[in-house]
Order: structure tokens, then sequence, then C-alpha cells
């Protein structure tokens, strides 16, 4: 279980719609567990009214995208089918809040550290598999995030580039209903995933289901991928990704005014706001409110 902390006054620091709220913070035995098997089930994060309004933006997206942003162009689409939508904090600022959730971002904080940003908000649907869609078929092959091209550290380990946060919104401990999967450990290593030649599902997966509400937080390198979803739900979530801020976003180069119009100080950082560019390698007093309000964080 998380750690609890009631000094009320530091999460409307994040959000005026968190004022008031707890915020939680990583247990010890979190810390290990997200440090040995790259990743963490954060259950029971949003409550009913938070699952319904996130569920009620992503209809919305639904019916108004008449195509998919995947980061590679444009894909037509209709109502009812598959969404993918990259920058989603772009089309939505209500995905600000989401980014800032008093019981998942200070968790972030505290394996990542305040001089962070957002790389990625990414926003999921993913309907019922078209029939005669077969047990090896992946939504999303079995992939790390953010790692075709980087090179390895001393010792043959891949550089940690980012962390996820993924809330979803409709039930995947349902059988078979496109969860995610992933390989515990795979981010301690580098190399071709083990796997038997005559099987397509590498050795030690395991299927990460979760309740509506709950999150799962996980290191970039870890192998993970999306199976066919043969149940009759559609697979509803939104992944947000942070990186250390020296190192570039995924979906954009510069965010809109619009985007920042209206934001607390700490969403303004992690949308990219700064005061020049020498502050994302060497920031100065005001460049991360994040620092303050982790050192609060850390007195109470």
């Amino acid at each position: 279980m998380p750690k609890t902390m009631t000094d009320n006054s530091l999460s409307s620091q994040l959000s005026p719609t968190w004022a008031g709220r707890d915020i939680d913070r990583l247990s010890e035995r979190q810390r290990q567990s997200f440090f040995r098997n790259g990743f963490l089930v954060i259950e029971n994060v949003l409550n009913q009214e938070e699952i319904d309004r996130y569920r009620g933006l992503l209809a919305d997206f639904d019916q108004n995208f008449t195509h998919n942003y995947s980061g590679h162009g444009e894909e037509p689409r209709q109502p009812g089918e598959t969404l993918n939508i990259r920058n989603a904090v772009s089309r939505a600022t209500e995905i600000r809040d989401l980014m800032v959730h008093p019981k998942t971002f200070p968790l972030l904080l505290d394996v990542m550290g305040p001089n962070i940003c957002l790389t990625t908000s990414h926003a999921y649907l993913r309907p019922p598999s078209p029939p005669g869609t077969t047990e090896d078929f992946k939504q999303i092959g079995w992939h790390r995030d953010g790692q075709a091209f980087s090179t390895c550290e001393p010792g043959g380990q891949l550089p940690w580039l980012y962390t996820k946060i993924g809330f979803f919104f409709s039930d995947t401990t349902i059988p078979d209903c496109g969860a995610l999967r992933a390989v515990p450990g795979s981010h301690r290593y580098s190399g071709a995933i083990a796997q038997d030649d005559d099987h397509w599902e590498p050795y030690g997966a395991v299927e990460v289901g979760v309740k509506a509400g709950s999150a799962v937080m996980f290191d970039n390198r870890i192998y993970h991928s999306v199976g066919p979803n043969y149940s009759e739900v559609t697979r509803e979530n939104i992944y947000l990704g942070y990186c250390w801020r020296y190192i570039r976003p995924i979906d954009y180069i510069e965010q809109e005014d619009h985007v920042l119009e209206g934001a607390t100080p700490i969403q303004a950082q992690l949308l990219g706001k700064v005061q020049d560019a020498l502050s994302f390698y060497l920031p100065q007093d005001g460049d991360v409110p994040l620092s303050e309000f982790v050192k609060q964080m850390n007195q109470v």
C-alpha cells in the first residue's frame, strides 16, 4: 500500500481540482517492486466520478476525431473503431489534471525527482477484435518504448529515458480483453527478448490486468505488448509519459499557448515551459517549481 500524506495544501499546488485531497507516496515495498520488476500496479486511483469524466472525454474523442494521430501522420477512422491520439493533452486540457493526480504523480516524483516534463500523452480506445483474430495477434507487438536507436550503458543495460503511467477506465481483469502484457525485470537487460521460436509469448510474460480506476506505472525499457480483445468491452485508457527535461519530448516540439493557459506552475513545467534553453540542463530558481514541491513533500 502507498503511504498517504494528509497535508492537503500540497495537492492544491498540483491543480485546483485536487485541492483538499491527500497525496500518496511510494512505500518502500512499492519502490523495491518498481525497480525490480519495471512496473507497479497502483490500485483505486480514480473514484467513480473521475472514471466517468475521462470515459466521457474518450467518448467525445471517439465521436469527434475522424483520424488517428499516432505521431507518423494521420489515419482515417470511424466512430467505434480503434482510437489512437497522441499529444492528447493538447486536445483536452482536462488531461492536465490527470497528469498531476495526487495518487500517482507524487509516486512518480519519488522515483524520478523534480526535473521532469511530459514526454507523451496518449489516448486509446481498443474495441473488441474482429472475428477470426488469432491469439498470436498483437495490437501492439512486443517492444520497449523509445529504445529503437539507443545505445547501451556500461554493463549492457539500456538507458532509462522515461516512465509511463497508464490510467485505465475499463476493467482489464476480464479474460482476453486486450490487457497490458509485460515481462517483469526485462528493463534490466538489453538484447532480444527471451522467446521460444515456436511460441509467440516470451518467457516470463505476465498479463497486467487492473480494475477500472487503477493505474500502472512502468519503466520505458520493459518489454510489453497488447494482445487481442476477445471480450465485448472496449478497452479505454490514457497513458502519460514523463522524461527528464534534458531529453526531448516525443509528442511535441513546443506546446501551443492554449495548452499552457490556466495551468498551474507545476503543470506549466511539465508542459515544457522554460525561461531559457539552458534551464533544461542547469535549472535555476523558478525554473523547476516541482523542486520546492518535493522539498515540502519530504518535510511532511
